[in-house]
């Protein structure tokens, strides 16, 4: 894109676009692209927003009355905006463009101080945006911000040419593109702009991958999807687990595919990929356009169990040094702990039965228990740290299975720089509860014994991420979807007005071999506050049911018809 004099602005922003669906959006006499457009053509200088064609003031005074544009310090014998300090004058458009996935959009304008400005200190910001509801006023969410730069030239106009601000993802795609630009300054002076121009163009290579590049916490069977460029008639995947590989493989991991997905055969659990796509398109010489590496980092195996500070209890403690700082990060940057006594717990002395339990808000299938010892300066002198340990584990917290023999906790180097827990195979155990008994510590001189921090893993088998979110209102026959446990081979969906009946499972169920639940196959009415959880199933594990969280939902009042004529 290049901004030019109102003459030749088509031409040029046409002529240079290397991509033949290249649409001009707004620029010269398209959507006032020019600011010369009048409701009413007076000759008066100063025009407000009301008697501008197509801009609306979105400033929060909504004030059309306020000064849009002037005639004066122009460009190219044209009206210009005047932009001010503050935010009283924010220049909203409806591009009525529909989005689709795939688009680079690019901005241009010219623009330029014209008094009393704050020289070199402001810039002007445009916004690409979507609401919740395709109007102006609706909802917003940002798509992109874009910067001028700040001012390089005192009262001369200066071109901008952004070219790729933002390219549109799927989840964009169907809705209205609004936007609106402003000046940053906060306060005082004035500015001008002038021959604001919008392109959008079909990229012609793979975008928009899904998961999106960067993506962590990725399901371990997850599929990979894009969108295609504009003239794709086949597509190469190249997959593996070296950015430098991927980008200059030429040799794909499935070429010529015409499905726009590609199934990489499962995810090793916490490991990192790297992933590029090729589009190729039909007729002769069939052009390749190598495509952006993108990467994504698979889910762990197992995810870090949170323990209440009021959930963890000790055989004693001494005045200032409680149970409650190991579950509380204190004294914890990372996998660092520091070697402050304020983070960590110690007994009273003596102890001659010294132990640690926790208890997890619901039963856990536990991987790992990390332990950071006693780290105090002074541990290398007298060892509070503990040494050799038994540990149980409960559902009920009465009856306790050991996990076997015993194990020995290293002892700590009492530095700040300590960066090495302990983790303690749990072997899967089913448990609420888990009870360290401590044997004896590294220094064997006192009956005291001391624990920096204390962090559980487990395999995250409840269902969780509902989407609807809990407490949205939805329409009864909205289709939700959950992140499945880990585990589960069918989910037990059950709703109900009563959450006892869910409680005392009373409560209409139905099953789903999927993660997701047609909410009218639950029989809901309008106008009803529901709640509803799914249990998470697996009858060939010991603990066969996984009773997730409750989420709650309510159904609109009533429903409306499209082109209904009553």
């Amino acid at each position: 894109m290049k901004v030019a004099n109102t003459m030749v602005i088509l031409t040029i922003l046409l002529g240079l676009s290397t991509n033949a669906s290249a649409v001009l959006l707004v620029g010269g006499n398209t959507l006032n692209g020019n600011f010369n457009s009048q409701i009413s053509e007076s000759t008066v200088d100063a025009q407000p927003f009301s008697n501008t064609v197509t801009w609306v003031n979105l400033s929060p005074s909504d004030n059309q009355n306020a000064q849009a544009t002037r005639a004066n310090l122009d460009y190219d014998g044209s009206r210009n905006v005047v932009m001010s300090g503050g935010d009283s004058r924010m220049f909203g458009l409806d591009t009525g463009h529909t989005i689709s996935a795939g688009e680079v959009y690019d901005v241009g304008y010219v623009w330029r101080d014209a008094s009393a400005w704050a020289d070199a200190s402001t810039e002007v910001q445009v916004t690409l945006f979507v609401t919740d509801d395709n109007t102006i006023n609706g909802t917003r969410t940002d798509l992109v911000v874009d910067l001028s730069g700040l001012s390089t030239q005192n009262s001369t106009y200066e071109e901008v040419d952004h070219d790729g601000i933002y390219t549109a993802t799927a989840a964009d795609a169907g809705k209205t593109l609004f936007l609106v630009f402003r000046t940053t300054a906060a306060s005082g002076g004035f500015g001008r702009l002038d021959n604001f121009a919008l392109e959008a163009s079909a990229t012609v290579t793979a975008s928009g991958p899904s998961p999106e590049s960067a993506a962590e916490d990725v399901l371990v069977d997850a599929n990979l999807f894009w969108t295609p460029g504009m003239s794709a008639t086949t597509h190469n995947v190249y997959f593996g687990e070296v950015f430098e590989d991927v980008d200059g493989a030429t040799v794909p991991t499935s070429a010529g595919q015409d499905a726009n997905s590609f199934d990489p055969g499962g995810l090793a659990f916490g490991k990192t990929y790297f992933w590029r796509v090729d589009e190729v398109e039909g007729g002769a010489g069939n052009a390749v356009s190598k495509g952006t590496v993108w990467s994504l980092t698979a889910e762990p195996y197992a995810v870090m169990i949170p323990v209440d500070v009021n959930h963890v209890t000790a055989s004693s403690s001494n005045a200032t040094s409680t149970p409650s700082a190991i579950v509380n990060g204190a004294g914890l940057d990372g996998n660092i702990h520091s070697n402050n006594p304020d983070g960590m717990w110690l007994s009273a002395s003596p102890d001659s039965t010294p132990w640690l339990m926790f208890e997890f808000h619901n039963i856990q299938k536990l991987d790992q228990m990390h332990i950071w010892n006693s780290n105090s300066s002074a541990e290398g002198a007298i060892g509070w740290g503990i040494k050799d340990v038994n540990i149980e584990y409960s559902i009920n917290g009465a009856d306790w299975t050991g996990l076997g023999q015993s194990s020995q906790i290293s002892q700590a180097p009492g530095l700040p720089t300590y960066s090495n827990p302990q983790a303690v195979d749990l072997g899967l155990a089913v448990a609420k509860y888990v009870r360290i008994n401590i044997l004896n510590n590294w220094g064997g001189l006192l009956s005291q014994y001391g624990v920096a921090e204390v962090q559980f893993y487990g395999l995250p088998v409840y269902a969780r991420t509902p989407d609807p979110v809990s407490g949205s209102v939805v329409l009864p026959s909205t289709v939700a979807t959950w992140r499945a446990g880990r585990e589960a081979q069918t989910h037990v969906i059950s709703a109900s007005t009563d959450p006892n009946a869910l409680a005392d499972g009373t409560a209409f169920s139905v099953s789903s071999m999927t993660n997701s639940v047609d909410l009218s196959t639950l029989d809901l009415q309008l106008d009803q506050s529901y709640y509803w959880r799914v249990d998470e199933v697996n009858e060939a594990e010991a603990q066969s049911v996984w009773q997730g969280p409750v989420w709650t939902l309510s159904t609109v009042p009533y429903l409306t018809i499209d082109n209904f004529d009553s």
